[in-house]
């Protein structure tokens, strides 16, 4: 499916299929430098360093996910020099290019404010939401500021829906971590037939939250 294509502060080549084109390449795109230090640019530099140990293609990384009874392996991984990493994981019999659920996991740098990120992310795809977003927090995590929201992008064009969960928190290190479950399906039959939808989404949503909750896929720990 075509791409579609949004600006965004810091937006990660992938995120959903509401994405930039060309997936593999610069995983972030930065609209503005942000001067670091000798002390940060080495909490950086290590950083890096335990992104290519763990997650090169070369070491035969093998990560996944579980939500609900589905299994995501990890299929591709990127790294920005901001200090940002980006994780995909797809099912089985499912390929970037074609694939009908996805799950993204988005390391943000030490350096980057989650709150702005998430701002940003939101403005970015606005003209493609059919919905407003709702957001409930986990007052259980171990995380600090828990949230979870979802939202509806759609785009008559390309006859395509995504239904999205969209989970922020900040670990112990104080890093923020996005991880996103993107569902798609066809608009036009979504349209036509409002029982489908509540089926496909309405009845899921929940379930598929708490499942959300319960990730616990940390890629810098």
């Amino acid at each position: 499916m075509k791409k579609i294509v949004v600006t965004i502060l810091l937006l990660l080549a992938g995120l959903i299929s509401f994405a930039a084109e060309g997936k593999k390449q610069d995983t972030v795109k930065e609209e503005k430098k942000i001067e670091l230090t000798a002390e940060q640019k080495a909490v950086l530099q290590k950083r890096e360093d335990y992104f290519k140990k763990n997650y090169s293609d070369k070491n035969g990384i093998k990560k996944s996910i579980k939500l609900e009874n589905d299994t995501y392996n990890l299929v591709w991984s990127g790294y920005h020099d901001s200090g940002t990493a980006s994780f995909e994981f797809l099912r089985k019999g499912e390929t970037m290019d074609k694939y009908n659920r996805l799950i993204s996991v988005i390391s943000l740098s030490p350096y980057i404010n989650i709150n702005l990120y998430m701002k940003s992310y939101l403005a970015s795809v606005k003209q493609y939401m059919i919905n407003q977003p709702t957001a409930v927090k986990n007052k259980k995590s171990k995380f600090k500021d828990d949230i979870l929201m979802d939202f509806i992008l759609a785009d008559e064009k390309e006859d395509v829906m995504e239904y999205t969960q969209m989970r922020a928190c900040i670990n112990e290190k104080n890093e923020g971590i996005v991880y996103v479950l993107s569902i798609k399906f066809k608009l036009s039959e979504m349209k036509k037939d409002k029982e489908k939808f509540k089926k496909e989404i309405d009845d899921k949503a929940v379930n598929w939250a708490e499942d959300m909750f319960k990730i616990d896929f940390v890629p810098f720990n």
